[in-house]
């Protein structure tokens, strides 16, 4: 199956034609013409309304990096600081458009080098490794709301970086893309339990284990360091299987095929949503369903089995299919047209 560049927008596609079909009682199938009718319609959005109020408003020549704040009218309002995940994104947004719309790589292809130099210069750590998850404007890196080093950064990085050697190939960005999955496999794995902890210190240590009546301080994106979390790990799915496309590490194939039996058969629960996170020993941290993860999860999964080069297996098309499904069922708002959060 060819990849898209617009994977989240065609899985909203595949919503909106299931809520309209379900919301009528006996619905004529949808025809070819009607899904690329909708299809285009999207495709215009995207480029009207995401793409050219961004490019190139948000490259910041004076600072570097990516400019993240806007007023509604996408006025540039000051920014403070550069947060690891945007400028890992932009960058990975970049190369993607210029990776499979060949008609835009020499407007797209810039942002995308000058995204890596930002990432290379000055988002990874010189001293320590890894990169800084926030940054000022001068690049010195900053303790944050987060005060650790969650891995969640680290993944965007690695998909960025690897999106970036795909689109211009060259060795820089697939080379610090190589080191920043290493320091994840170096720092990030440990001995009590599958999966990956959720936080380091920024120096790439460990936090201590609380006591067992402990809850823990708020060092991740979503919880105590040594949690387990589905944001996490359905993102370190994607940057694995995003790297193995370029570079196919024997090691690597088998840390992807980990995250994707992890997602799939210890996050993933019936009657189809995915569990917020894990402690270490397996035992599931009580959270609400979040919908639009589910469905985002659905193609990550397969998506990787592409990656690993084969077909999706079986367990993985009922996993993501009971995703969608479960999503369409509880969490869809047919009079908004929208997922609750």
């Amino acid at each position: 199956m060819p990849r898209s560049p617009l994977g989240p927008t065609l899985a909203v596609l595949a919503l909106a034609s299931a809520a309209i079909a379900s919301a009528q009682a006996s619905p004529p199938p949808p025809s070819a013409q009607s899904r690329l009718e909708v299809a285009d319609e999207l495709d215009a959005y995207l480029w009207k309304h995401v793409l050219k109020p961004r490019f190139p408003a948000c490259v910041d020549k004076e600072h570097g990096g990516f400019h993240v704040n806007y007023a509604r009218d996408w006025s540039p309002l000051e920014d403070r600081s550069r947060f690891i995940v945007y400028e890992a994104r932009v960058t990975w947004t970049a190369a993607t458009v210029s990776l499979l719309r060949p008609d835009t790589r020499a407007e797209y292809l810039p942002y995308v080098r000058h995204g890596v130099r930002y990432l290379a210069d000055v988002m990874w750590d010189r001293e320590h490794g890894g990169f800084h998850t926030l940054v000022d404007l001068s690049g010195r890196g900053l303790a944050g709301e987060f005060g650790g080093r969650p891995v969640y950064g680290q993944a965007f990085a690695i998909y960025g970086l690897a999106a970036a050697h795909a689109a211009t190939r060259e060795a820089e960005p697939l080379d610090l893309a190589k080191r920043a999955w290493r320091w994840v496999e170096d720092h990030y794995r440990d001995d009590l339990g599958p999966g990956y902890r959720s936080a380091v210190k920024p120096d790439g240590q460990p936090y201590p284990v609380p006591k067992a009546d402990a809850t823990g301080a708020r060092e991740s994106i979503e919880g105590p360091a040594l949690h387990r979390t589905m944001n996490d790990h359905i993102h370190l799915l994607e940057a694995y299987a995003e790297l193995l496309r370029s570079w196919p590490d024997p090691e690597l194939r088998k840390r992807t095929e980990e995250l994707l039996a992890f997602v799939r058969d210890r996050l993933f629960t019936e009657p189809g949503c995915l569990y917020i996170a894990l402690r270490p020993d397996g035992r599931v941290v009580p959270a609400p369903v979040s919908f639009g993860h589910d469905v985002e999860t659905a193609f990550l999964m397969i998506e990787a089995e592409e990656a690993l080069g084969r077909e999706p297996s079986a367990s993985t098309l009922r996993a993501a299919r009971m995703l969608v499904d479960q999503a369409l069922a509880h969490g869809y708002d047919p009079v908004r047209g929208q997922l609750y959060e």
